[in-house]
């Protein structure tokens, strides 16, 4: 008979160890009924003097709380996803106004396919940040199976920043 494990039901754990390596998290739950859930969480890089970050909302022009033509970039596993976005922030009033030029670069061995946008919410809405998303599918050659990978410009009152 197939049951659930402890893992995957949210359950608490009866030991949990979390590790740290580079900018690696590695966190590794362990439940009663002897299930294990790993969790491994990427963190940004400090790019060298003068490149342009991992992760992040840069080279904008600004005008008061207006950004235009911001570049968005994230990379994520052998991915690279990155748009152009113009915005306004300010208390309660965060807003993604426009978007172009979706570009995504995977490294050698990994495939994907175009870049698809996916506005979640236009404007900000009381506590909920204004959010756009971008993804691809991606697959590694030789393996099968197929993935997705998401970049999200968020704007919430006064900040703009990507997940």
């Amino acid at each position: 008979m197939d049951s659930i494990l402890d893992a995957m039901t949210g359950g608490t754990p009866v030991k949990t160890d979390i590790s740290t390596m580079g900018t690696t998290e590695k966190q590794v739950q362990r439940f009663a009924d002897g299930s294990i859930n790993i969790v491994k969480i990427e963190g940004a890089v400090a790019p060298p003097k003068g490149q342009v970050s991992t992760q992040g909302v840069g080279g904008c022009t600004a005008s008061g709380f207006r950004r235009d033509n911001c570049s968005i970039d994230g990379w994520f596993t052998g991915v690279r996803l990155g748009f152009n976005a113009t915005f306004v922030y300010g208390t309660g009033t965060g807003r993604i106004l426009a978007y172009s030029n979706p570009v995504v670069t995977c490294i050698n061995g990994i495939t994907c396919s175009d870049p698809v946008f996916s506005m979640v919410r236009k404007q900000q809405s009381g506590s909920l940040r204004a959010d756009l998303g971008m993804y691809t599918l991606y697959s590694f050659i030789g393996v099968g199976g197929t993935n997705t990978t998401y970049l999200h410009l968020y704007v919430k009152d006064h900040s703009a920043y990507t997940n």
